[in-house]
């Protein structure tokens, strides 16, 4: 599969990535107003919004202040690897990056604009679930987060619902953390 074919994926997996968080967070948090939530592939103009976006690397609990250019850069040709920008009611808000693997997809980076309010206390469930998604179109059978910030951790484990495994490092940090794709979202059934 070439880059084209693989954007082309990508942008059809949005929609159904945004009813399966629309269906999961409508059961979580009943009576919640959801924001509407849009999923795109990348492209340059994102990159000049995120550009501007305030450094909070030093001010909050997750990492932050990565150079989406050189991610974008990096994933351009690469037919394996996924750049998408979150929108929400209509505000580009965030970013999130990953890549395919022989069995699992990795969601490798996740920021959030922070003045995008909206988009506070979703965005990780969006990723979540559009990686998921991805996962379970590409026949890829385990979902994992790399290197997820230390502070945001559980946040990471409530998204990824099921029964998540945990990589440490030397220094007893968690490198990675997995899930079978279907724990977080069910394929679905022909009916």
């Amino acid at each position: 599969m070439n880059k084209l074919e693989f954007n082309s994926i990508l942008s059809k997996i949005g929609p159904l990535a945004f009813a399966a968080y629309s269906q999961e967070m409508t059961g979580l948090l009943p009576g919640i107003s959801l924001p509407s939530i849009d999923f795109d592939v990348c492209a340059v103009q994102h990159l000049g919004g995120a550009e501007s976006w305030p450094d909070t690397s030093e001010q909050k609990d997750g990492y932050g202040g990565w150079s989406w250019e050189e991610i974008y850069h990096k994933s351009k040709y690469s037919p394996e690897k996924f750049v998408i920008a979150v929108s929400s009611n209509g505000i580009f808000g965030g970013l999130f990056s990953g890549k395919l693997q022989a069995t699992e997809v990795e969601l490798q980076f996740v920021q959030r604009d922070i003045r995008c309010a909206s988009l506070k206390g979703f965005m990780i469930p969006a990723s979540i679930t559009y990686s998921a998604i991805l996962g379970l179109v590409m026949g890829r059978d385990v979902l994992t987060v790399c290197e997820p910030a230390p502070d945001i951790i559980e946040r990471y484990r409530k998204s990824m619902k099921g029964n998540v495994s945990f990589t440490f490092g030397q220094k007893g940090e968690v490198t990675k953390m997995s899930v079978p794709v279907d724990e977080v979202v069910s394929p679905p059934t022909d009916q």
